[in-house]
Formats: C-alpha cells, sequence, structure tokens
C-alpha cells in the first residue's frame, strides 16, 4: 500500500522531453480514500465537444506502452475558442526503436501519412531516418473524438469520458 503521508505528487518520467520540462502543473491528488493509507491520482483528462479544432503541437514522445507496444505521443493544445489551451494527446503505434533512438514506422503507417499530410514532406526512403521534430510548433487541424469504451470495448460510465486527437487533418496556412 501507498503511504499518503510519504506519496509525492509527480508525473510519468517514462514519457521523454517534453514532460521533464513543461509548464504544466503537477498532478493533483483527490481527497483520500476511506482507508487511510490509500491516495488517488486524479486525472486530468479533459473532456470537450467532438468536432475539428485548431492544434499547437507543443512536442512529441516515444515509449514502450502497455502490453509491449511501443506508442508515438504528440502533445496538442488547442487554440482559440472556448476550449483554448486544453492539452491532448495523438497516440500511434510504432514499429519499433532503432539503438540510438530513432523510430521506425511502417511504409503504411498511419503515422507516416499523417506525417506527409501535416508536413508535406517529400517521400522518404530511409523509414528509420526522419526526424518526428518537423510537428513542434506547427498549427495543424485536427479532429477531437471523445473516448466512450474501454480497451476490451465495454462502455465507460459517463465520468470517465474523455477527448483525444482522432485524426491530423492538415498544416493550418
Amino acid at each position: 500500500m501507498i503511504d499518503s503521508t510519504t506519496a509525492k505528487p509527480g508525473h510519468d518520467d517514462s514519457w521523454c522531453e517534453y514532460d521533464k520540462v513543461s509548464d504544466a502543473p503537477e498532478p493533483k491528488y483527490a481527497h483520500p480514500s476511506p482507508s487511510p493509507s490509500l491516495s488517488m491520482l486524479a486525472d486530468d483528462d479533459p473532456l470537450i465537444p467532438d468536432g475539428e479544432y485548431t492544434f499547437l503541437c507543443l512536442g512529441h514522445a516515444k515509449r514502450q506502452g502497455m502490453r509491449g507496444a511501443i506508442k508515438f505521443r504528440l502533445k496538442m493544445q488547442v487554440q482559440g475558442g472556448a476550449y483554448d489551451g486544453t492539452i491532448l494527446y495523438k497516440h500511434f503505434n510504432i514499429r519499433g526503436v532503432t539503438k540510438e533512438g530513432r523510430i521506425m514506422v511502417g511504409a503504411k503507417s498511419d503515422l507516416l501519412r499523417r506525417f506527409y499530410a501535416v508536413t508535406g514532406s517529400p517521400k522518404i526512403t530511409r523509414l528509420d531516418r526522419f526526424s518526428m521534430s518537423a510537428f513542434d510548433g506547427l498549427l495543424i487541424r485536427a479532429t477531437v473524438v471523445t473516448v466512450k469504451k474501454d480497451w476490451e470495448g465495454d462502455e465507460l460510465p459517463h465520468q470517465s469520458h474523455y477527448s483525444r486527437v482522432g485524426k491530423l487533418l492538415g498544416k493550418v496556412t
């Protein structure tokens, strides 16, 4: 069990660069559960209406996710409108990581297709040698979808619904 008097708020250090230098506040701990020796982390997964939004890409990271899957994610902030400043994430599955730490993707992967659509890059011949930093600082038009089911396909209670970036549509010009 976790002792609530010694538990320190923090963030997941397994995500890369941008989480370590983020100005985002530390996660908040909710009121203690009925057991005084257990505290619960309160997630701040935002819920905004589905639709198209303009985002600023704040950074990217890669890590090994659940069940060994390697994930790449973009940290994106809504620009303008009622939800200005809201941070959402776009996740992609990737093939692997090279010894040098570069990501490897398939030639027909969603990540590579979205990369072309957003950056306007010419066709890449070495799929283990291109930089994802091309996303950083871009204004991107994307859809937002609400997650209403868990990974097993079971319905989530309304209180557990949250938003994520759906499809990257293109660069804002």
